[in-house]
């Protein structure tokens, strides 16, 4: 039904253009059919071009999405790692770079402390350190103060020094702590004590 009014519609637009291409003073002869059918057939052909021109092109973006969803994600550059996941990242960034610690003196109030990425080589760092400042005073007889600290967790130490020079310590979590306890050490056989050194396994 549409159609067939569209196709009035146009030959009625194309007699009227033929009317008025018609030169002044001219009888103006009836529209030829086969120019009308001619000009419906133009416009058919148009439209259908249109038409598929418009299917092609969806096709097309179609197509594009589609392989950009399935296409792997390029490869980094030569040298740099590909991100790894949240959590994995996270617990990279969170581990901590705790040291052992080793603490060695003897009975004259020689004393030393040292870090290492073991216990054992924290001990002997320790005991060697003693040695060589007891050797100064013609002892060298330092052994382990039995205080050590582990890599695993983050842990503090302190060392007090009463009058005589004797020394005593102590270690906690807490830097706090560990520096009292070492004072209530010292001040069970001493007097005038005072912290000597202190610090943690992370600093």
């Amino acid at each position: 039904m549409w159609r067939a009014k569209q196709s009035c519609m146009l030959r009625g637009v194309a007699v009227a253009i033929l009317v008025l291409l018609s030169p002044p003073g001219h009888a103006q002869a009836p529209a030829d059919t086969s120019d009308l059918d001619s000009i419906q057939r133009q416009l058919d052909q148009a439209k259908a071009a249109r038409a598929a021109a418009a299917r092609k092109k969806a096709a097309a973006l179609a197509a594009a999405k589609r392989r950009q969803h399935e296409a792997p994600p390029p490869a980094p550059p030569p040298g740099i790692q590909p991100p790894v996941g949240d959590l994995e990242a996270e617990r990279q960034n969170m581990v901590p770079s705790y040291k052992a610690i080793g603490l060695a003196w003897d009975s004259r109030g020689a004393s030393a402390a040292r870090t290492a990425d073991t216990v054992e080589q924290a001990k002997q760092d320790a005991l060697d350190a003693c040695n060589a400042t007891a050797a100064i005073n013609g002892n060298a007889d330092c052994y382990d103060s039995g205080i050590t600290i582990s890599p695993g967790s983050r842990f503090c130490y302190a060392v007090s020094r009463d009058s005589a020079g004797k020394v005593a310590g102590a270690s906690n979590a807490d830097l706090g702590a560990a520096r009292e306890a070492s004072l209530g050490q010292c001040s069970i056989a001493g007097t005038g004590c005072a912290v000597a050194y202190s610090g943690c396994n992370d600093s």
